[in-house]
């Protein structure tokens, strides 16, 4: 059916309506290998934008008042700070590599290998992973913690392929990663701060927040991996990131000098990448 409705197309189509699709087709599959050939011979981490002042765009304001939900807050950032997360209906799974997942309607897929990243982007890579904090745990952005189906790091994010097996959503590891989550952490941070009860030291919710954005960094090299398919969640992402490090600020964190130096310029080059792919 799918033939005969090309063969059909292709035959009440003008010529040279066809010569200026196949061009265009040509175009748009050569300018795809120059990319690939790029992101793959040279570091996407150095596609960065130098900033001139602190990047913090707003001071928000807060009392304890204007909070009724304190409680909401207290137990599901102490879920965060083990990585426990609910996810599109998942319920609240401690999400780690090699981890064992339920999978969906029958359907279970063996996790794989534990990060890959390119070569190019390796000794970067490794250089982030390095700054965070030796009893972190890190999180796997690349599964589908339902299903267990993972993708991978050194896969080019136009080559990333989803739908085609049984049980597998994408939008598990996208949901995850875009990290509506960081925000809480910060105004766990304010709360503890404020001494209430059941919080933990303050410290505790700044240093996740600053361990989770570097693996989030280390293991998701600029376009690569499942996790930059998709333009909007990686600007969703950016967003998160920027009001949850407004927020500690505001609320009068401050961050080692390494943290503060690589932040502005992943951010920056998150953010320019969400305009292009």
């Amino acid at each position: 059916m799918k033939l005969r409705y090309l063969v059909k197309k292709i035959v009440t189509t003008p010529p040279q309506v066809l010569i200026k699709k196949g061009m265009s087709r040509l175009r748009s599959s050569y300018q795809k290998k120059q990319e690939r050939h790029g992101d793959l011979n040279k570091s996407t981490y150095h596609q960065t934008i130098p900033l001139d002042k602190p990047l913090t765009f707003f001071t928000p304001a807060f009392e304890l008042e204007d909070f009724s939900n304190i409680d909401e807050i207290r137990e599901v950032t102490n879920l965060y700070l083990n990585h426990y997360f609910e996810v599109l209906g998942s319920g609240w799974v401690q999400q780690k590599h090699g981890m064992k997942c339920r999978g969906v309607e029958g359907h279970v897929y063996e996790a794989g290998e534990k990060a890959v990243i390119n070569a190019a982007n390796l000794a970067e890579s490794e250089a982030i992973r390095e700054l965070v904090s030796e009893n972190y745990i890190p999180i796997d952005w690349q599964l589908d913690f339902k299903s267990g189906f993972r993708w991978r790091e050194d896969t080019w994010y136009k080559d990333i392929s989803y739908g085609h097996l049984p049980g597998v959503d994408i939008k598990v590891p996208w949901e995850l990663a875009r990290m509506h989550h960081l925000t809480q952490l910060a105004f766990a941070y304010y709360m503890a701060k404020q001494q209430m009860q059941g919080f933990k030291d303050p410290d505790v919710y700044a240093i996740e927040f600053r361990n989770q954005v570097l693996d989030f960094i280390a293991a998701n090299p600029p376009r690569f991996g499942v996790n930059w398919f998709c333009s909007m969640d990686v600007a969703i992402r950016a967003s998160n990131w920027l009001v949850a490090y407004d927020l500690f600020h505001s609320f009068g964190a401050t961050f080692d000098q390494e943290f503060d130096r690589i932040f502005p310029a992943r951010f920056m080059s998150m953010a320019t990448t969400s305009s292009t792919i």
